[in-house]
């Protein structure tokens, strides 16, 4: 029997005696490429790092270190074989560094907690470099550790970079499904949110605030299946609310989780906290204020119109009122999945099969049937649908009864007819499209119609609120842009015209905002209420006009802008306005000839300006009207050389609390008032610049007094005899 334990080590003497068929041994056992065995290096590296540990520095001078690892003749020989302590401290700088200072260190380096390889989640609210694209729910891999920071990659960016307090190893449930318990099968994805049974659920998420960002923790329930004509609407009751709100709308089917409804591509919806309604897709963003907040108790739903089980439009209630509604068009026949949004603490009780409100048309057309003739090879057709306005050439596209395609005829080949016919439509974008000449679209809900163009009105027609008076007007809203723009005879009457958002810098010319442009044809509009949030309420473009005139009407407030007349072939009638809280002038005039008759101008920079460019001469009238509370000029006239003269009259007029009451400016500019006319509390009565006229009737006799200008004295004649 041969004993094999035939020598024995004494790593403490630093001796070492090894049998033959230990020696043979070796060759076989893995080594690195020094001909060292791996687990003596191991074994070395795991020694340097204890002793390093154990000093509080987590540093050693290498001659204090050297010294011990020579008093093992298996460490020495390593160290001999690697080329010496500072090229073994290289081979391994992921747990020891050498510090090239004196004859040299060894400094421990520093490992996190959190190994290569783990899955983990950001749990700070402030990760120290920021979010990237990750969210709070994302779980990502660690990929290196440097320093003090680590180098994560989740599925939303590449290389995300955090300290070790940013982050915690992942438990492998979904953050943003652990809390939904048992859920309804008819609610498919959650997130941030813990059913409380009955249909109720709590909102967990912390919606944060970060740099401007909404992170990204609203709680959302959406619903498997879309809205059918079968099963319209749903709604949900706010059991407690948030501050700032939750949400009800129709998404996609690939919502993203996190966000309020309205804010994702593809959803569209309406929040309780201010009354706004979002619409997002990829190309347009819109916030418009649709109606009132809501709180506790309240409860808001949402539906959609079908026609030939094709849908049309969407709606939202507040407690089975209906507050307004929008256009669908092909684009959102996928964007039909009910859910709701909201933060921690909210809880609402969603109802999916709640019975909907009664939800009328939103307007009804009255339109007069023409007659035309067109022949194809074969036979001759007359009776006329028309399908739109005409284009450029003047032309106007029909279909022939029995003639399957859309034919474009010379709009003096129709011939109108004494019938007339009916058409109820879901939303008021289809009934533009098909209104022609003489035809008059009445709005039946009393609502916000959000509409997502323009209005382009070319033919003429009459737009006004129902006959019933339901105590509110029709409103008629635009996120941004000019909501209609008018080149035909058209007739507002009785509704709300309402543009939202846009850009103060720009006038409605440049692209700015507007309620109303006039760009050809006539333009009435009467009991109507007309505001622009960021731009001007009426505009009067320069072209081919011909009539303009509004009474009993409210105009304001406004970003730019109440009332921008111009010129037209007769003069302009405004009666009856009040026109308040304007960012620039209440009413303006580019040279165009105006009657103003008992009308109110508060709340602006400047009350009433006439001014422009044209040659031709413009006078304005103003009678029986007040001016008061604008923090520059109630009047202001200007007219240069070059120029037509521009003249202000005022009669039975009232000017008060203006920091000027009336301004001339230009050698071609008058404004002249009456005994009747009174100033009151401005800082300055009266003031001419530039060689500008004032003319005021007094009781007494004809006087002449001089007031100073910034350039020359200047005379103002007070004549009786006006």
């Amino acid at each position: 029997m041969i004993d094999l334990m035939i020598g024995s080590s004494d790593h403490d003497k630093g001796c070492m005696c090894t049998s033959l068929f230990d020696r043979k041994l070796i060759g076989f056992l893995p080594q690195d490429s020094d001909g060292n065995r791996i687990e003596d290096v191991a074994a070395l590296v795991e020694v340097i790092v204890d002793k390093l540990k154990k000093n509080s520095t987590g540093m050693l001078a290498a001659s204090e270190l050297g010294g011990d690892i020579n008093k093992v003749a298996v460490w020495a020989s390593v160290i001999r074989k690697a080329g010496g302590l500072k090229l073994f401290c290289l081979d391994h700088a992921d747990k020891i560094l050498w510090i090239s200072s004196g004859s040299g260190q060894v400094k421990l380096v520093k490992t996190g907690s959190i190994p290569i390889g783990a899955k983990v989640t950001i749990t700070t609210k402030n990760p120290s470099y920021g979010w990237g694209d990750a969210r709070s729910w994302s779980e990502g891999t660690v990929q290196s550790f440097t320093g003090t920071t680590y180098i994560v990659d989740f599925p939303e960016v590449k290389r995300w970079k955090g300290e070790e307090t940013d982050i915690t190893i992942s438990t492998g449930d979904n953050r943003s499904t652990m809390d939904i318990g048992k859920i309804d099968p008819n609610l498919n994805k959650f997130g941030f949110v813990r059913n409380k049974g009955l249909g109720k659920f709590e909102f967990s998420g912390s919606g944060l605030q970060v740099g401007g960002r909404g992170l990204w923790e609203y709680g959302f329930v959406q619903a498997s299946n879309k809205l059918t004509p079968s099963c319209s609407y749903f709604e949900m009751k706010i059991i407690k609310h948030r501050s700032d709100g939750v949400g009800i709308g129709l998404c996609g089917e690939s919502f993203f989780a996190g966000n309020m409804v309205g804010w994702d591509d593809d959803s569209i919806g309406w929040h309780s906290d201010d009354g706004h309604f979002f619409y997002k897709t990829a190309e347009t963003k819109d916030s418009i204020p649709l109606g009132p907040s809501s709180t506790d108790g309240d409860t808001l739903g949402c539906g959609v119109l079908f026609e030939s089980d094709k849908p049309k439009a969407v709606y939202f209630c507040r407690n089975k009122v209906v507050i307004g509604r929008f256009p669908l068009r092909s684009e959102d026949f996928e964007t039909l999945f009910p859910v709701v949004s909201g933060g921690s603490p909210a809880i609402v009780q969603i109802d999916l099969k709640a019975p909907p409100p009664a939800v009328s048309m939103a307007c009804s057309l009255k339109t007069f049937e023409f007659e035309a003739k067109y022949n194809d090879s074969s036979k001759q057709y007359k009776g006329v649908t028309i399908k739109g306005p005409p284009n450029i050439k003047g032309e106007i596209p029909v279909n022939f009864k029995g003639y399957k395609d859309t034919v474009w005829i010379p709009q003096a080949r129709l011939r109108k007819t004494e019938k007339s016919r009916v058409e109820e439509f879901s939303t008021l974008e289809q009934a533009f499209k098909v209104a022609a000449d003489g035809d008059t679209i009445e709005v039946r809900d009393c609502g916000v119609h959000l509409m997502r163009d323009s209005i382009e009105v070319q033919t003429a027609i009459t737009v006004r609120n129902c006959p019933i008076d339901l105590g509110r007007k029709p409103t008629i809203s635009l996120g941004g842009g000019c909501v209609f723009k008018t080149s035909a005879k058209v007739s507002l009457q009785n509704i709300f015209v309402k543009s939202v958002g846009g850009d103060t810098s720009k006038s409605f010319t440049q692209g700015g905002a507007a309620a109303v442009v006039m760009q050809a044809g006539n333009l009435s509009i009467a009991s109507c209420r007309l505001t622009s949030e960021k731009g001007s309420a009426v505009c009067l473009d320069t072209g081919k006009l011909e009539y303009f005139n509004i009474e009993t009407s409210v105009i304001g407030p406004c970003g730019r802008h109440g009332l921008v007349l111009d010129h037209c072939a007769q003069e302009s009638v405004v009666k009856d306005i009040e026109i308040k809280d304007c960012g620039l002038t209440g009413l303006a005039s580019n040279g165009g000839d105006a009657d103003v008759t008992k009308c109110t101008i508060k709340n602006c920079e400047t009350g009433l300006v006439h001014a422009g460019a044209h040659k031709r001469s413009a006078t304005i009238t103003v009678r029986d009207s007040s001016v008061t509370n604008c923090t520059e000029h109630a009047v202001h006239s200007q007219a240069s050389i070059g120029i037509g003269d521009r003249t202000v009259i005022l009669k039975d007029c009232a000017i008060d609390k203006c920091k000027i009451g009336v301004l001339s400016q230009g050698e071609k500019s008058t404004v002249s008032y009456d005994k009747n006319t009174s100033i009151s509390n401005c800082n300055d009565e009266q003031k001419v610049v530039d060689g500008g006229k004032i003319v005021a009737e007094v009781t007494t006799p004809t006087t002449r007094t001089t007031l100073s200008s910034p350039d020359q004295e200047k005379v103002i004649a007070y004549d009786k005899s006006m």
